[in-house]
């Protein structure tokens, strides 16, 4: 909820006069006349602080009917101090992890029978996604098939029958890179 202050600027309403204003906010404040000459004597007064908006206008009204003309400003709320308790509340980065990792509880199992029905508890599930392992398999099907590409481009391998010793040691990381990734995948 916003918090309005309400701001005097001795600023006076059309026919009134000075004097007649000061014995009016005198008779609407419940004060001897010396302290309202203090309202005029320094610029700008908060008269109140930390209003609603529909008391301020309520007060603005009042000041208005003694002659006297304010302002409604919005109350600034000093952030900074909030922040700085904040801060002194978590004195460092593992006591807030801490805090926010609850205890594992005793014999929990990912999953339990009662009654006949599977419970699953999410939380304690370990399983990687089966993506995870399908594009692994398929980075290596595809490094196995470059290895072996670079040995058709450069003229030697075991497949066009023309091969030497470098041509085999490639040709055969190919395939081995191949079959893992299939066996990844497959698993």
């Amino acid at each position: 909820m916003d918090q309005y202050n309400i701001v005097f600027e001795e600023t006076i309403s059309d026919g009134y006069g000075a004097e007649e204003v000061k014995r009016n906010l005198a008779a609407l404040f419940k004060v001897d006349q010396k302290s309202v000459e203090r309202l005029f004597a320094k610029q700008p007064v908060v008269l109140k602080k930390d209003m609603d908006y529909d008391s301020a206008m309520k007060y603005q009204r009042a000041l208005q009917k003694a002659g006297a003309i304010c302002k409604i400003q919005a109350a600034i709320v000093d952030k900074s101090a909030l922040i700085v308790e904040e801060a002194a509340a978590v004195q460092n980065t593992n006591q807030l992890v801490e805090q926010a990792v609850p205890p594992p509880l005793p014999n929990q199992t990912p999953h339990s029978v009662i009654e006949g029905v599977v419970n699953s508890n999410p939380e304690l599930i370990t399983e990687k996604p089966t993506e995870d392992k399908t594009s692994k398999g398929l980075g290596d099907i595809i490094a196995g098939v470059v290895l072996i590409g670079i040995g058709f481009v450069l003229g030697g391998s075991i497949f066009l029958g023309n091969a030497d010793t470098l041509d085999i040691i490639f040709d055969c990381i190919g395939l081995f890179l191949i079959g893992k990734g299939l066996y990844r995948m497959l698993r």
